[in-house]
């Protein structure tokens, strides 16, 4: 279930839950349940964050299955997917990747698994496996299907929706300015931000035009 706008929660048990019919939610609505229990349940419920993957070689399952995991392991704090493109964080804001950007971190992928077959530890049938793949991946086809893979990752695909939806988060070049506590803080990927004022934030600017406007707007009013 969907809380905030970047944010999910996951609600695993609902009251009564032991009785089979109240286990799925249409039921549970069915049997008594209210819209405002359900609120507070997500209210009470932890924010859902995926556990990200990280794989050595002796876990690694192979294939574009395999390979996307590795590429999520590697690469899940630099891009996103929103269902129709991928984007790239430039460590300011999300912007579309128009580049090939997404196309040239996957090419690292075949040098991780190589350094994973190099790896202590790693059996000999896993060692060909590895280096199989990471010869797979040096083609346009195994790239190709590897990022097909990784698309539906919950730690790359991003609906569109929920991005720039927090509209008390304001980004500038030095930071983005938190409205609701009147604070400027360090730029962050899960802000979710494609938006930017291209100047830097200054609380101490003045701004005697914009002034100058309002109260002309208002009569000089200083109550309104």
């Amino acid at each position: 279930a969907v809380r905030g706008c970047a944010m999910i929660s996951i609600a695993e048990a609902f009251p009564g839950s032991n009785d089979p019919a109240r286990k799925d939610i249409t039921n549970w609505f069915i049997h008594g349940g209210t819209a405002g229990q359900f609120t507070q349940m997500l209210d009470a419920a932890p924010e859902y964050v995926p556990e990200a993957n990280t794989f050595a070689g002796s876990s690694y399952l192979g294939g574009d299955v395999g390979n996307g995991h590795v590429f999520v392991d590697m690469f899940a704090s630099k891009v996103r997917y929103d269902g129709v493109r991928w984007l790239w964080y430039n460590s300011v804001r999300w912007v579309p990747d128009e580049t090939g950007f997404t196309y040239e971190l996957a090419k690292e992928v075949a040098r991780r698994l190589t350094e994973m077959a190099d790896a202590e530890g790693i059996d000999e049938v896993q060692q060909k496996r590895l280096r199989s793949e990471a010869t797979r991946l040096r083609t346009h086809a195994g790239i190709t299907r590897m990022l097909e893979t990784a698309k539906s990752d919950l730690l790359i695909r991003v609906s569109p929706d929920r991005f720039d939806c927090d509209p008390w988060l304001v980004n500038f070049k030095n930071g983005t300015l938190d409205l609701r506590r009147e604070e400027l803080r360090p730029h962050d990927p899960a802000d979710l931000i494609t938006n930017l004022v291209d100047v830097e934030y200054d609380p101490a600017a003045a701004c005697p035009r914009f002034r100058a406007f309002i109260r002309q707007m208002f009569r000089h009013d200083d109550f309104l």
